[in-house]
């Protein structure tokens, strides 16, 4: 089984965004084909709605170094590397606790992982709503992941 996952906080910006792709993808995908939630959580419990499935699509917000706010970015964060500077406003860095649970839960973890991230800035803000280059991006996002399940 799938499990699309959009990962964000409703408060804080454009940091919603993963929330808003989830809410616009559960409305589109059939549940015989992927299981989409929400989550707004800190990595230390991400990993949790990981396990026991196949395939898993993340989306989130991320800043990373090199890339224009807006811009849509798709990762395997099983081969991202540590040194790569991929940050996020979430608690515990991804990639260590991927290791801690590959190492732990071998067995129940996704064999595949897709990150859909869209940039942001490294500035969180308290606010509702997002702006309208990350509209554009959750748009982005939202037609992506449509065509990479082939959901007509």
């Amino acid at each position: 089984m799938r499990l699309i996952l959009g990962v964000g906080n409703s408060i804080l910006g454009d940091d919603a965004a993963g929330l808003i792709a989830a809410q616009r993808l559960a409305q589109i995908i059939p549940k015989n084909v992927a299981d989409v939630k929400e989550f707004n959580g800190g990595s230390i419990y991400l990993f949790d709605e990981l396990l026991d499935y196949d395939e898993v699509i993340l989306i989130d917000t991320l800043a990373i170094k090199g890339y224009d706010e807006g811009e849509v970015v798709q990762l395997d964060p099983l081969n991202i590397q540590p040194q790569v500077d991929v940050s996020n406003g979430h608690d515990f860095p991804f990639h260590m606790m991927l290791e801690v649970y590959k190492t732990t839960f071998p067995e129940r973890m996704p064999k595949k992982i897709r990150l859909f991230g869209i940039v942001t800035g490294p500035q969180l803000v308290f606010k509702e709503g997002v702006s309208e280059k990350i509209e554009r991006a959750i748009d982005q996002v939202v037609n992506l992941v449509v065509d990479h399940l082939e959901v007509n």
